[in-house]
């Protein structure tokens, strides 16, 4: 199985983050690990917040082979701590 991580790069997109997630589920991924990690940079609106529900109730629903959606919310121009997810790609 070929592995793909898909990195989303999100500063206030509350009113799109859930619809771009959406999408990207939606795609052909037969024979692929895939998983989906969200970037939420300094956002002032609910970005963060709504990937974070979205990628709760996919963990809650999701087959253990089906795409996986992390998030990593971040100060505004930060960097990941040691740890996170996007220290583990």
């Amino acid at each position: 199985m070929t592995r793909v991580d898909i990195g989303v790069f999100a500063h206030n997109e509350a009113r799109c983050i859930v619809r771009v997630l959406e999408g990207l589920l939606r795609q052909e991924t037969t024979g692929m690990d895939l998983r989906i990690l969200v970037l939420a940079n300094g956002c002032k609106d609910d970005t963060a917040k709504l990937a974070q529900a979205f990628a709760q109730a996919r963990a809650d629903t999701a087959k253990p082979d089906e795409a996986r959606v992390d998030v990593v919310d971040l100060p505004e121009g930060g960097s990941p701590e040691p740890g996170t997810a996007l220290s583990m790609i």
